[in-house]
């Protein structure tokens, strides 16, 4: 809906990756160059959890002790984190542009 996507935008304005342009034919640029806004400042200004832990690293996930999976989950968290602040937006849009054959 459009209220939800002004909160998000609302959220990517206050991180700084978007500015808003009023008047006619206005909305919202990036504040930041492509090439320098990783996919992890964009998940978390919206407020997103990278973190796949049920206890979200407060290690009582199973009665107050770590569950059997616990150390599995902080290292599955890791390596999305890394992946995604491995990459930037303008390579999702150069890829996808690739991908589209543009």
């Amino acid at each position: 809906s459009l209220s939800y996507l002004e909160q998000l935008f609302a959220k990517l304005r206050k991180a700084e990756l978007v500015k808003s342009v009023r008047g006619p034919g206005g909305g919202y640029l990036l504040d930041t160059a492509a090439e320098d806004i990783t996919l992890t400042q964009i998940i978390e200004a919206v407020d997103e959890n990278i973190d796949l832990r049920r206890c979200k690293g407060m290690s009582t996930c199973h009665s107050g002790k770590q569950c059997i999976s616990h150390q599995l989950w902080c290292e599955v968290s890791d390596q999305i984190r890394t992946f995604l602040s491995s990459k930037n937006l303008q390579q999702v849009i150069d890829d996808h542009q690739l991908n589209k054959g543009l």
